[in-house]
């Protein structure tokens, strides 16, 4: 699926779903991502200006949307030793601006650590299913999938500033985080989960793979133990292919991938 399937599901056309696919809360198995900070590797393909989409999702009917910049690399990644659906499914994100949008929105979210009620405004990024490394993937001994296989596995997600109503306490306290232990392919680390960072909503609105399926986005940080340091993430250079890099380069994006930033993981949302 490209670019111009994004613009048909903005007018309700595209995101069709596999034969037999299941949906709702009985449809995609619940995944978890790690998010690292993601920026154009110097000399390489840079993401270019003036890129505008029209999106849709639950929020708002119609919205043409500024894709800035590239933003972030979200792995599959294994949370306290949970089964990962698919190792080759990543999100690819981006930094976007729509200064159209208004409104804020009271919703109850719900995911593996609880229920929290959340105000939500600002579209800041959109996120995409992406291959990281395709060029790497040998055939004969592994299953290959190509960017649109991962489209009718995983949504497109407009995802939204979130925070608690003054009023409520915040289902984590960040004095006091939710301490679990998550490995990816780059790193296995503890890590504290330490505050609500940003609420996802599926793209296409009712015409998206698995319109129930959301993503919360938590904000994460390396848990200090002075008797078992930590070894701080490093980098690493990657290659990544979703449906804007083979609209607008016509290939892959080759990114430095910097510290990791969030944990989002399944959610669903019922809104005031």
């Amino acid at each position: 699926m490209r670019t111009t399937a994004i613009l048909a599901a903005a007018v309700g056309v595209a995101f069709v779903c596999a034969s037999g696919m299941a949906r709702a809360t009985d449809g995609l198995p619940a995944s978890s991502y790690k998010c690292y900070s993601a920026k154009a590797i110097p000399g390489t393909p840079q993401f270019p200006r003036g890129v505008s989409i029209p999106l849709i999702d639950q929020f708002h009917d119609t919205s043409f949307t500024r894709f800035l910049a590239l933003y972030q690399l979200c792995t599959p990644v294994s949370k306290n030793g949970e089964e990962i659906p698919d190792p080759h499914l990543h999100l690819m994100c981006y930094k976007v601006s729509d200064p159209t949008l208004r409104g804020r929105f009271l919703v109850d979210v719900t995911d593996q650590f609880g229920t929290e009620s959340l105000i939500v405004a600002n579209e800041r990024t959109f996120c995409l299913p992406a291959l990281k490394n395709p060029q790497t993937c040998d055939p004969e001994t592994d299953t290959c999938p190509s960017v649109p296989d991962l489209e009718r596995e995983e949504n497109s997600y407009s995802c939204y500033d979130a925070r608690p109503p003054r009023d409520t306490s915040p289902l984590i306290d960040p004095s006091d985080p939710i301490v679990v232990e998550l490995a990816d392919q780059f790193e296995t680390k503890t890590t504290d989960v330490y505050r609500t960072h940003s609420l996802c909503n599926p793209q296409g609105a009712e015409e998206s793979l698995d319109p129930v399926r959301h993503l919360k986005c938590y904000d994460i940080r390396d848990h200090v133990d002075a008797a078992e340091p930590q070894t701080p993430f490093g980098g690493a250079e990657a290659s990544v292919e979703d449906e804007l890099s083979q609209d607008l380069i016509d290939g892959s994006w080759q990114i430095r991938v910097g510290r990791p930033t969030q944990l989002c993981e399944t959610a669903t949302k019922e809104v005031r």
